[in-house]
């Protein structure tokens, strides 16, 4: 049995990776496996918060540091993570911990007991 979440419980997705996503769905169906919709039960916004806490704590100071002289030549992303890891700062790595478990536990009880061997998303 295959879990498959098309947008890991609310991520935006390219309408090619979305097609590509199902196609290795439907090639797994025809190859015999049951292959079933789920919900993993991830909240959005706790995933962004842990892991702007999580690569904030490893390297989030260099970007923040880089940010006046160099503003100019990074890109949107680097900016949006810039300030999603000042948002967060004060949160701490503990708190980064309790969501990244949180988040675990959910896919855990998706897996548990071979319910399903594998969970087919657009990442994989």
């Amino acid at each position: 049995k295959v879990a498959l979440s098309l947008d890991l419980d609310g991520w935006e997705v390219d309408p090619d990776v979305r097609a590509n996503t199902l196609a290795v769905a439907d090639a797994l169906r025809d190859a015999g496996a049951t292959v079933e919709e789920v919900r993993i039960g991830w909240d959005r916004r706790e995933i962004v918060e842990a892991a702007a806490i999580h690569f904030g704590a490893i390297f989030g100071a260099w970007v923040a540091s880089l940010l006046d002289e160099h503003r100019d030549k990074l890109t949107a992303y680097a900016m949006e993570f810039a300030g999603i890891v000042a948002a967060t700062r004060e949160a701490g790595v503990l708190r980064g911990y309790e969501l990244e478990g949180k988040a675990t536990a959910a896919l855990g009880a998706l897996l548990e007991d071979n319910r399903y061997r594998l969970l087919l998303c657009p990442t994989l």
